[in-house]
Formats: C-alpha cells, structure tokens, sequence
C-alpha cells in the first residue's frame, strides 16, 4: 500500500513539473543594453544660448519604436533580437543623451523636458530616428545611427528654426560579440551627439538653417 502511494505521488509530481515547465520554459532570459551619454567636460560651447529648451523624446519609424536590438543582415532584410534589447525605446535614449549632453554643457539657460514643472519654454527640440541597427555581413559589422532633428518656437504660428539629418556608422570585426556591437553603438551615438552640440550652440535658432 504504501508503495502505491508512493508511487502516486511521484506520478502527480512529475505532472505538475511537466505544467510548469510549459507556462515558464526554460529558455535564456533576455540582456539589457544602455546607450548613454558621453563625458562632454572637455567639449565648448561655442554660444551659450540665454533662453530655456524643452527636449522631447525621439520619433522612431518601425523598427526603430521597439527596444530589441536591430540587425541588417541583407539587403531589405531586418531581423528583431529574441534576446538582445536595448534597456528602453532608442528614441527614449537619444532624448535622454541630449538632455544631459545639453545640460552638462549649459547650452541653453535650462533644458527640461515634457511635464517638467514651471514655465513651458518656446524652444522646443524633436526628432525622428530613421535608422539605429547593426549591418551585418561576412566582412565586417557596423553600427548605424541616422538621426533626423528638428527645433521650433512655440509661437503662432510655429517656426521652424533648425533641421538636420545626421548618419554616424562605427564599424567593428565580423566576429563582434553583441558587447562589442553595442560600445560601437555608444561611439556613434558619442560622435553625433558632438556634432548635434557643436551644430547648436553655433546656430542662431532665429530662422531655419
């Protein structure tokens, strides 16, 4: 008798684990990325702007609205990472990246961003990503940023005041580890974030350049 029991609960116990292992397979968990912003304590600002800036989070066209890493392994061809992710949306980052860059720099009197406390700033600066992803091939690896940003003044109506596209690629060897991809990653997005302080501190934004 008691080896019948025994023998039940073994059964019951090897059913209930079968269960578990279908709702919570047991497959690699994901890893998190980060693309941050650089040491600008050496950068200048050419003109420090007077007034305050608001910095709203980048646009980013399908697939660049999701958080898992890009790859570009033929031409047309877009592949999504199952594991690999960036810790937030690219456009989350980049807006991020100019917030700090910007405010380490004091590029203008204060940079905030949507639903800051205080005083709504009448210069306002966005952007849409076109491109974030690593190409692939046998030949080498490379790191793509291509990043369109805008600035305007809230009057009425609004103007237009700056625009510029801008495309950093960083490339790496073939065999690169996604580590490895994504501090290629970080040096792009390091160059453009010099290019982008240098292009605003130097611009009047009065009129569309």
């Amino acid at each position: 008798m008691k080896t019948r029991l025994s023998l039940g609960i073994v059964v019951m116990m090897a059913i209930s684990a079968a269960g578990c292992t279908a709702l919570f397979p047991k497959t690699a968990p994901p890893v998190y990325f980060q693309i941050q912003a650089p040491d600008a304590s050496a950068w200048a600002c050419a003109e420090r702007k007077v007034e305050p800036l608001r910095v709203w989070p980048l646009d980013g066209a399908a697939p660049y609205d999701r958080n898992e890493l890009v790859l570009v392994t033929a031409p047309h061809t877009v592949q999504l990472s199952s594991r690999y992710r960036w810790i937030s949306t690219p456009g989350d980052m980049l807006g991020q990246i100019i917030v700090e860059t910007a405010s380490q720099l004091r590029a203008f009197s204060i940079v905030n961003v949507p639903g800051s406390p205080g005083l709504i700033p009448e210069l306002h600066l966005g952007g849409r990503i076109r491109e974030l992803a690593f190409h692939l091939s046998q030949a080498q690896a490379q790191a793509v940023l291509d990043v369109r940003i805008i600035v305007w003044r809230e009057a009425k109506p609004k103007k237009l005041v700056f625009q510029k596209t801008y495309r950093v690629t960083e490339a790496v060897s073939a065999d690169a580890s996604p580590e490895e991809l994504t501090e290629a990653m970080n040096r792009a997005a390091a160059q453009w974030i010099q290019e982008l302080m240098n292009d605003l501190c130097q611009a009047s934004l009065d009129t569309a350049s």
